[in-house]
């Protein structure tokens, strides 16, 4: 879970200004924007990572003897 806050250097980005009408009227301040967001990850490998090592010395060995 991550957020980031954003501040920005225009007050036109989201269309709410001192010179809008309605709805569309607005501070003066500049714009301010907040992102969060939540990541999922899964490994898909099941157990093959155990025996990698053990082939990997395997592999080393025989090239270290030339066999």
């Amino acid at each position: 879970m991550a957020a980031t806050y954003n501040f920005t250097f225009t007050d036109l980005i989201d269309g709410v200004s001192p010179a809008g009408i309605g709805n569309y009227y607005g501070e003066k301040n500049k714009d301010r924007l907040l992102f969060t967001y939540v990541s999922l990850s899964y490994d898909l490998q099941f157990g093959g990572e155990k025996d990698l090592p053990l082939k990997m010395m395997k592999t080393f060995r025989f090239m270290l003897n030339g066999i």
